[in-house]
Order: C-alpha cells, then sequence, then structure tokens
C-alpha cells in the first residue's frame, strides 16, 4: 500500500513540476505577487498590492466565489463552490476540475502537500487527490465544518469547528483533539503544522502544540494578546503573528511573550482576517479589503489603497 501510494505521489509530482517549468510565469520586477479571494473574483496584484486585476469564470475559474487558495511547485489552486481550478500561469489563466465522488463540486478549502492535493467542501467531507485533481478519494466526513488544512513530518491536521482533527496514517483515521488537550476553544478557525509543532487560532486564544498535538498550550489576552479570539496565524521560525478583531499579536519568542500592532503602528484596520508571511515580508488583510505589508517583522506597517478590493478575503496567498 505504501510503495503505490509512493508511486503515485512521485507521477503526479513529476507531472506538476513538468508543467510549471513549462508554462508559469511569476511576477519578476521584484514584488511578490498577491492573490486574495473574493465573492466576486480572485484578485491578483503584482505591484506590491498597489492595483488588482481580477479573474472570474471567464479566465476558467469555477466560480467566481473564491473561498480558498494553495500555490506549491509553480501551480495555483483555488477552492470555488464550481469545484477546484488549477493555474499554471501564475493565475492569468485556470482550467476547472470539480469531478467528485457522488458529483459534488462545492470546495471550500484547499491544501497543497507537494504533489497531494487536500480538499474540503461546504459539508465537512475531506477528499485527497494525487492525479492533478482528475480523481479524488473521499478520506473522512467530519463532525463540524473544516476551516484549514495543514501536514507535518506525515501527519495530518485539519482545523475544524469541532476541534483539531489528527490523521498518522494518510487519512485512514483521525482522532480529534478538544479543549480536553488544552484548545483554547474547540473552534480553530486557522492552523499551521511546521517542525512538529502545530499553532491554532481559536475562538479562545492562540493554542500552541510542541508534541505534534498530543497537547497545547493556550495563550489569551491576560498573556500579552490582543483578543481572545484569534482569527488568523502566521509563523516563522520563533516568529508568531496572531491576527484577532482588535489588533496583531507579535511573538518574537515562540510564543512566550507578545506585543501588539494597531493602526498606529500603521495597520490600515486593527481587524485582521487574513494574513500570509513571504520571504521576509508580512500580508495582512482587514475584512473589508484592507491591506497593510510590514518589511520590518511587523514593527511599522505600510497601509495600501487596496485598489480593487472589496469585502471579506475568503482567502489570500502570497507568491
Amino acid at each position: 500500500m505504501r510503495t503505490r501510494w509512493c508511486n503515485r505521489h512521485m507521477v503526479f509530482a513529476i507531472a506538476l513540476v513538468a508543467v510549471a517549468c513549462s508554462l508559469i510565469v511569476w511576477a519578476d520586477d521584484g514584488f511578490s505577487t498577491i492573490y486574495v479571494g473574493q465573492t466576486d473574483g480572485l484578485r491578483i496584484s503584482t505591484d506590491g498590492g498597489e492595483t488588482f486585476l481580477t479573474r472570474t469564470t471567464g479566465d476558467g475559474l469555477g466560480n467566481d466565489w473564491v473561498k480558498g487558495l494553495a500555490i506549491a511547485g509553480g501551480v495555483l489552486v483555488a477552492a470555488t463552490p464550481g469545484g477546484i481550478s488549477f493555474s499554471y500561469d501564475g493565475g492569468q489563466t485556470f482550467v476547472a476540475r470539480s469531478v467528485y465522488p457522488g458529483g459534488t463540486t462545492r470546495a471550500a478549502r484547499v491544501f497543497l502537500d507537494g504533489a497531494t492535493l487536500y480538499v474540503a467542501n461546504n459539508s465537512s467531507f475531506l477528499y485527497v487527490s494525487e492525479d492533478g485533481g482528475e480523481t479524488y478519494t473521499n478520506l473522512v466526513r467530519l463532525s463540524s465544518s473544516i476551516y484549514a488544512i495543514a501536514v507535518d513530518n506525515g501527519s495530518l491536521y485539519v482545523a475544524t469547528g469541532a476541534g483539531v482533527a489528527i490523521s498518522r496514517d494518510a487519512g485512514s483515521t483521525f482522532t480529534t483533539v478538544t479543549q480536553a488537550e488544552g484548545l483554547g476553544a474547540n473552534v480553530v478557525y486557522d492552523l499551521i503544522a511546521t517542525d512538529s509543532c502545530i499553532y491554532a487560532a481559536t475562538s479562545g486564544g492562540l493554542s500552541i502544540s510542541r508534541d505534534e498535538g498530543v497537547s497545547f498550550v493556550t495563550y489569551r489576552q491576560a498573556d500579552g494578546l490582543a483578543n481572545d479570539r484569534v482569527l488568523c496565524i502566521a509563523v516563522e521560525g520563533e516568529k508568531i503573528f496572531a491576527g484577532t478583531p482588535t489588533g496583531l499579536s507579535v511573538s518574537h519568542d515562540n510564543g512566550q511573550t507578545y506585543v501588539t500592532c494597531t493602526t498606529a503602528n500603521g495597520l490600515a484596520s486593527n481587524s485582521i482576517s487574513r494574513m500570509s508571511w513571504f520571504e521576509g515580508v508580512l500580508y495582512v488583510a482587514g475584512p473589508s479589503g484592507e491591506l497593510s505589508i510590514s518589511y520590518d517583522d511587523a514593527q511599522t506597517f505600510v497601509a495600501k489603497p487596496a485598489a480593487g478590493l472589496a469585502g471579506l478575503p475568503w482567502a489570500f496567498a502570497v507568491h
């Protein structure tokens, strides 16, 4: 079973790399590309957030409402209510694929682990594809909504409205970690897994596991966070960025202490909905399309005009 899975994984990886090398066109002017999924299209900026272009069904998206984004190996994947859409040219055009078991097409979350694609739909089903989205295997139906997916050291972590579901066997079986194991709350909005540490943004604080999800320690407003409700997170080494409705909390010592950034530090909004860390730069999006960028580890921010953005960013990615 393991040999077959690895061989399929390798075939998919080779296919992705071959397509990416022949077609991908990333911004080459010194700016990273910013992708923002909204209800009426995918916004793309190649000039540091000064201006945005919009991609819709006319460009190949399965639906204008982009609810999830993932980038790996030069491939951009967008989750929409009309299925999964793939772009091999930096978001200029898309190919929509929506073949799901049982004919389900509604995609809400997506995650790429190398060549393996994980997809969650609106009904809490979790699927996996190892052939570029041509076919899917239904791994599990969880008991609550799926908000985020992550993979680290061979383990699969899924943030849900009822805790963190964890699989150690490629999705064959799952166990769920809850407040009983130290989570701040069972509603987990965002999740990052890296270097055997799990960072969970919950409705009751920022929860960190340093033992691959076996147990968690939770940090709250009493520990220096701006708010107990943490909506999104970004992590780089010992730096942790926690987005809340009342400010951005930053730790430079792996969660031991925190300082909070607000509009006084240049943020466009105190309420933080989405974040991304890429190549030493922190990108922060607010609930009404506000965009802020920090080039100095969140000491100061530059608020962008967010031309072309409108409303809640459902998905956010930078490459």
